[in-house]
């Protein structure tokens, strides 16, 4: 069904056409030439059938001459019973003779002409029997015989005249199928030739054609899971908006009137508590739309990667003195080995998958401890975030890090997020020529691990 779609199209359709054409003409040609090759070999035939016809008279005219001049010598009753044998079978040739289709190389006029002279021999020849036999004289038989000899000449010279037409003739015909079978070679050859050519060149276009349809189809395939990707972060996106967002601000509402209440009562007991819980709950918040802005920066394109030079430790304390109070507010313990390492790699990015790692570490860590390793490898720098929290199943790890798979509700209930912050780093890993992935058990806490190229590796 597909070859004949693409058939449809105007060249590869008028192609096709011109060598099924071509392929048609040489048929017809061969069969032209075919046809006359026939009819010249029936020629031949009747050639063949006319010249042995007037070969046999001629034999038979011999056989009687020879039989009439060894009677006419021995007077032997043998000799004439051959002569009477051979004169009627040259009756009989002569009636062959009439029933072939001489017409077509001999005038009528020339073979009536023939059998009137033979009719004259065989009188003669018959007189001058019947003379010997009554010895009528000698005189007689002298005079028959000179007569018959002369006759027999002139039957022999018209004879030999035909036949020499009949094997002009025959040649002719022979000579012009030799002819139409060179032709027929030549027409099958260079008409079987071309049509090959056409149908190859054909089939060449159609397998062109079908090649660039398949590859719109792929195009048009990946267009498509380009929009259903585009559709799915949409969906993510309003998502995260919608609810993911709201509740941290339902979260910072209800700080606020619960400060305010505390206020209006004069009630202090527990204002360092809730101003603790304010904070936690801006800094979520600010994280998120920090994430939201840089994933909406890099889906749209308007994110570069800008690589510089720079020591990962820098990064790593940072980072560890923003979420110190987090940490410190559900018992969690930072530790950090330490190993200068200098890195090639955009900041902004490596911070932003640093600050998501952490987040989550101490989200998912009810009391504990977070140990951040930096190491020097040969082909770049590694650095683990290892926690002591809930871990994860070999089903939820395998979903990490998937723009398709809904990671929101991994982990436990007060740990739940929007699943786009390991998006987020998979994507800056990328970038950076590095690769991100996690190791973890349920119950003995989870070790997220990145690679970037250092000073040594590039």
């Amino acid at each position: 069904m597909c070859i004949f779609k693409v058939m449809r199209g105007r060249k590869v359709f008028f192609l096709f056409t011109l060598s099924v054409i071509i392929f048609v003409l040489t048929g017809v040609a061969v069969t032209w030439y075919s046809q006359s090759i026939l009819k010249e070999d029936r020629k031949i035939i009747a050639v063949t059938e006319v010249y042995s016809a007037l070969d046999k008279i001629r034999l038979n005219l011999r056989s009687m001459i020879i039989a009439h001049n060894y009677y006419m010598l021995s007077s032997e009753k043998g000799y004439l019973l051959d002569y009477t044998n051979a004169r009627d079978s040259l009756h009989s040739n002569l009636i062959q003779f009439r029933n072939t289709e001489y017409e077509q190389f001999i005038s009528s006029t020339s073979i009536d002409s023939i059998e009137n002279l033979i009719t004259i021999e065989i009188a003669l020849m018959d007189e001058s029997i019947a003379s010997n036999n009554q010895n009528t004289g000698f005189g007689l038989n002298v005079t028959v015989g000179t007569n018959v000899y002369h006759l027999l000449e002139e039957i022999r010279l018209l004879v030999e005249g035909h036949s020499g037409t009949l094997e002009s003739v025959q040649n002719y015909y022979k000579s012009r199928i030799e002819k139409d079978v060179f032709y027929i070679s030549i027409i099958m050859t260079v008409g079987f030739f071309i049509g090959l050519l056409f149908i190859l060149y054909t089939f060449y276009r159609l397998l062109t054609e079908i090649r660039a349809r398949k590859q719109s189809e792929k195009a048009i395939l990946k267009y498509s899971e380009e929009l259903k990707k585009l559709n799915w972060t949409k969906d993510v996106f309003f998502s995260i908006i919608a609810h993911d967002l709201r509740g941290p601000m339902t979260s910072l509402l209800n700080i606020f009137e619960i400060l305010d209440y505390a206020v209006q009562k004069k009630d202090f007991s527990k204002l360092k508590e809730y101003v603790q819980a304010l904070e936690v709950s801006v800094q979520r918040t600010y994280s998120l739309l920090q994430n939201l802005l840089e994933w909406s920066q890099l889906q749209t394109g308007k994110l570069e990667v800008v690589p510089e030079f720079f020591n990962i430790t820098e990064i790593i304390k940072e980072n560890i003195d923003l979420y110190y109070d987090a940490a410190r507010q559900k018992n969690i313990s930072f530790y950090h080995e330490r190993s200068d390492c200098m890195v090639y790699a955009d900041k902004n990015m490596i911070n932003t998958v640093l600050r998501n790692l952490i987040n989550n570490a101490i989200k998912f860590t009810d009391k504990g401890s977070i140990r951040i390793i930096s190491e020097s490898q040969v082909d770049g720098v590694i650095i683990k975030v290892c926690d002591t929290g809930i871990g994860l199943s070999e089903s939820d790890r395998e979903k990490l890090f998937k723009i398709e798979e809904d990671t929101r509700y991994i982990g436990s209930p007060k740990g739940k997020g929007s699943g786009l912050g390991l998006i987020l780093c998979k994507n800056f890993i990328e970038l950076n020529n590095g690769r991100i992935w996690a190791e973890s058990k349920p119950g003995k806490g989870s070790t997220f691990c990145f690679t970037i190229p250092s000073e040594s590796s590039i």
